[in-house]
C-alpha cells in the first residue's frame, strides 16, 4: 500500500502483510474481544502478521498471555503508558505547517489516543485494521485515523443503545467514518437498524455477524424445583445491565413470598452500590457470586436466566443459557430476543420495569413447565447459530485481503 505516510524505506519492512486489530474497550477483556481473538490464530494460518491496539495492555490477562506466547504484538494508545506522543507531536508540527490545520474537525479525532494510534498505523502498515468496539461509537476515533491516512478499514460495533447518539457536532465526521469503513459488522439486526437511523443512512456494505460461543457442556436441568433459581450474568454496569431492576421487583411483597432465589454473577463498577441497594431494600433472596468462568458449576442449580438489561448487542450469555436448555427472561435490548419466540422458547419484555416485571410474571406462572420450555429454546438456538463464526467472519473479509 502506497499513502503519503508510506516510510521511504518500504523495503525494510517485513514481508508478512499486516493485520492491525484495534480493541476500543477500556477493560483488561471484554465479551467484545471475543470475535477478534478467535480469529487471530486464522490469520496467522494464512500467513498474516497479527498486530494488536488497546489504550492498556493488561499483559497478565491469559488471553493476552496466550496471543503473547503465539507471535502477537500488542500495541498501547494511553499517552500515560507510551512515549509515542511526544513523537508524534514532533511530527504532527511539521504535517500541521505544511497541510494546514482543520478547526472544524470534532475533538474526538483530536485525541493523543487517536495521536498515538497514527504513530502506530505509520510504523506497521497494515493491510487492513479491524476495529472492535464496545458500542457503535467509542472507537470511531481509531477509523478517522485510518481513513485520514489511507490505510482500509472495517468497523464492528458489538452494541447500540437508545439513549447513546452522536453528539450533534461530531455525526457529520461520524457519518463519514461509516461511509468509509470498507464494511461495517453488527451482532444483532437491532444494532445495524439503529445505527443506519441514528446517522439517518443506509450502510449498504453492512453485515450482521454472530459471536463465537464457548462450547457449553450438558447441564441436566435441576431436579430440585423447592426454590426456584434464577440468575442474572454479565457486567455489574447497571446503566446497561440493569440488575437494579431485578432487586426492586424482588423487594415488592409478591415476590418476597415465593420461594425463589436470585444469583448475580459477574463483576464490575456497581458491585458496591446493588450490594447497597440489596441491603437497603431488604431483599434477601440474592446471592452476589462474583465472576464465574465454568458453565458446569454455574448452571448446574439455576433454572432461568434473567436479563433485565436497558441496552445490548446480543449477550452471549442468552446464547449459552439456551444452548444448555434453560429458559430466559430477557427485555428486547438489542438482539436480546431476537432468537428467542415469546411464551415459547423464552420471554420477552420491553424496556422498561413495568414491562419487565410482567415478563418474569408470566415466566412465574409457567415456572413447572421451563425445563421444556428450555428444551425447546436449545433447539431454537441450535437450528440458528452458525459452526464457526469467527471463520465465516475471516471469509467476509477475505475480498479485503
Amino acid at each position: 500500500m502506497r499513502n503519503r505516510y508510506t516510510s521511504a524505506t518500504q523495503s525494510e519492512m517485513p514481508p508478512q502483510k499486516c493485520i492491525l486489530i484495534v480493541s476500543a474497550i477500556l477493560d483488561a477483556w471484554g465479551g467484545s474481544e471475543e470475535l477478534w481473538s478467535a480469529c487471530v490464530p486464522i490469520l496467522q494460518k494464512h500467513d498474516f502478521r497479527v498486530v494488536v491496539a488497546k489504550s492498556v495492555v493488561h499483559s497478565e490477562h491469559p488471553k493476552i498471555v496466550f496471543h503473547q506466547e503465539n507471535g502477537v504484538r500488542f500495541l498501547e494508545t494511553d499517552p500515560k503508558r507510551t512515549v509515542v506522543s511526544r513523537i508524534w507531536g514532533r511530527l504532527q508540527k511539521e504535517w500541521k505547517r505544511k497541510r494546514g490545520v482543520d478547526k472544524n474537525l470534532p475533538g474526538f479525532v483530536q485525541t493523543n489516543l487517536v495521536r498515538n494510534f497514527k504513530v502506530h498505523l505509520a510504523s506497521q502498515q497494515p493491510s487492513l485494521v479491524i476495529l472492535s468496539q464496545g458500542i457503535n461509537f467509542d472507537g470511531v476515533g481509531y477509523a478517522y485515523a485510518c481513513m485520514e491516512m489511507g490505510f482500509p478499514y472495517v468497523i464492528i460495533s458489538h452494541k447500540a443503545a437508545e439513549s447513546f447518539w452522536p453528539w450533534p457536532t461530531d455525526r457529520t465526521c461520524m457519518r463519514e467514518i461509516f461511509l468509509n469503513a470498507r464494511a461495517c459488522f453488527f451482532v444483532s439486526q437491532h444494532n445495524k437498524r439503529l445505527t443506519q437511523e441514528q446517522f439517518g443512512l443506509s450502510l449498504p456494505h453492512s453485515k450482521v455477524i454472530f459471536n463465537p460461543v464457548r462450547e457449553t457442556p450438558i447441564v441436566p436441568f435441576p431436579s430440585d424445583t423447592s426454590t426456584f433459581r434464577i440468575c442474572c450474568i454479565g457486567r455489574l454496569v447497571i446503566v446497561d445491565k440493569g440488575q437494579d431492576i431485578l432487586l426492586r421487583i424482588l423487594s415488592k411483597p409478591i415476590w418476597r413470598a415465593r420461594n425463589i432465589h436470585l444469583t448475580i454473577f459477574g463483576s464490575g463498577p456497581d458491585e458496591t452500590g446493588l450490594k447497597s441497594l440489596a441491603s437497603y431494600l431488604r431483599v434477601d433472596n440474592v446471592t452476589f457470586a462474583g465472576f464465574a468462568d465454568d458453565l458446569e458449576t454455574l448452571w448446574k442449580d439455576q433454572h432461568a436466566l434473567v436479563v433485565p438489561s436497558r441496552c445490548e448487542g446480543l449477550p452471549l450469555t442468552i446464547v449459552e443459557a439456551m444452548k444448555i436448555g434453560r429458559p430466559v427472561i430477557t427485555t428486547n435490548a438489542g438482539g436480546s430476543a431476537e432468537f428467542i419466540e415469546d411464551n415459547t422458547t423464552g420471554f420477552v419484555s420491553h424496556c422498561s420495569p413495568e414491562s419487565f416485571e410482567e415478563a418474569m410474571e408470566r415466566a412465574w406462572a409457567r415456572r413447572y413447565e421451563w425445563k421444556e420450555i428450555g428444551a425447546e429454546a436449545q433447539k431454537a438456538i441450535d437450528h440458528v447459530l452458525p459452526a464457526h463464526p469467527e471463520q465465516d467472519f475471516i471469509d467476509m473479509l477475505t475480498e479485503f485481503l
